[in-house]
């Protein structure tokens, strides 16, 4: 019996028991689990039984199905969700602060095909993902952008949106006082916006090799914070 056989099974087992209400439910519990296992066949399988491709079932990122398809590696479980209809830009109403929409998850994840895949199918870059807070400071995607690791969204954004004096001011407090890690695979992009800053007249003091700062390694940290314990 093939993996797909098997899955096909599974779910005709249980919507036997089910009512109609309560299949779709099943389904998209079955389709999130699919996701978590970054099964195609088992995604296929969910989406025919009536899964939502959107399906959130709580407001963790765990509960989220286009939030996990953003993890590294299921970038072709994400395809088949925004195949199926899934809404690359739906601000969830219930959320933590990891998964207010599947752009902020793709950036949290450090996934850039994810991120890219979600904006071409139409996720905003640019709307405010708190309409609703008591503040007059604009929250975007951006702010998760300038995270550790994560300088190859960042220029994924720069290249696609129009940045604010706001938003270079954020650049600029996050090139110079986050931890850099020589092992960090977007260090040529963050070097990319160093010079995307200082060619519009930025001053700007980046942390780099043989400064105190800099980390030498991620692996090399942990490995010190878990000898520490």
């Amino acid at each position: 019996m093939t993996r797909r056989q098997f899955d096909l099974r599974i779910f005709a087992s249980l919507l036997a028991f089910t009512s109609v209400a309560g299949a779709a439910d099943v389904a998209d519990r079955a389709l999130l689990q699919a996701v978590i296992d970054g099964s195609p066949a088992a995604v296929e399988a969910a989406l025919d039984a009536g899964g939502d491709p959107t399906v959130a079932l709580g407001r963790e990122y765990e509960s989220k199905t286009l939030c996990r398809a953003t993890e590294p590696g299921r970038e072709a479980v994400l395809e088949m969700l925004l195949d199926a209809g899934a809404d690359a830009n739906v601000l969830y109403e219930r959320a933590d602060s990891l998964s207010r929409d599947p752009l902020t998850c793709a950036a949290y994840n450090n996934n850039l095909e994810a991120f890219r895949m979600l904006h071409e199918a139409g996720a905003e870059l640019e709307r405010n993902l708190c309409p609703t807070c008591p503040t007059d400071v604009v929250r975007t995607v951006f702010w998760s952008a300038t995270d550790q690791d994560t300088h190859h969204i960042l220029r994924y954004m720069i290249e696609n949106t129009t940045i604010d004096e706001g938003e270079r001011r954020l650049i600029k407090l996050a090139i110079e006082q986050q931890a850099t890690y020589a092992d960090d695979d977007t260090l040529d992009d963050r070097d990319w916006v160093i010079a995307w800053m200082r060619e519009r007249g930025e001053t700007i003091d980046p942390r780099a090799p043989g400064d105190p700062r800099f980390v030498p390694k991620r692996s090399d940290q942990l490995e010190a914070e878990a000898g520490s314990r």
